[in-house]
C-alpha cells in the first residue's frame, strides 16, 4: 500500500485480493492520514469473519468455499480417474458483495 500511494497518491480505490490484505492496506492508509472510506475506499475478497468486526468493518466479495471445494475435489478425481481426458481449465463460483463500512 506504501508503494502504491508513492505511484498514485490521489488514488480513491482499492480492490484486494484477500481481506487480511485489505485489513492491511486500511493500517497503512490510517497511518498515512488517509481516511477510509472518505479518501479511499477498499474492497477485499474471501469474506473472513475478522471483516466484520475490524473498524471500518470491511466491504468484501464472499464466495462459497464449501462450493469452491467441491469443484476442485471433482475436478482433481477427474483428473486421476481419466488422464487422458481434456479437462475444462476455467470454473466459474457465484459471488456476491457484502457492502461495509469501508466502501461507500
Amino acid at each position: 500500500m506504501r508503494k502504491i500511494l508513492e505511484i498514485a497518491p490521489d488514488i480513491d480505490g482499492v480492490f484486494a485480493c484477500s481481506d487480511v490484505l485489505a485489513m492491511a492496506a486500511i493500517r497503512v492508509l490510517k497511518q498515512k492520514n488517509k481516511n477510509v472510506p472518505e479518501d479511499i475506499c477498499v474492497v477485499g475478497y474471501d469474506d473472513i469473519d475478522m471483516g466484520e468486526y475490524f473498524k471500518p468493518t470491511l466491504t468484501t466479495i464472499s464466495q462459497n468455499g464449501y462450493i469452491a471445494g467441491q469443484k476442485m475435489v471433482e475436478k482433481l478425481l477427474t483428473m486421476i480417474e481419466k488422464p487422458n481426458e481434456p479437462l475444462e481449465h476455467r470454473t466459474t463460483i457465484d459471488v456476491h458483495l457484502i457492502s461495509r463500512e469501508s466502501c461507500s
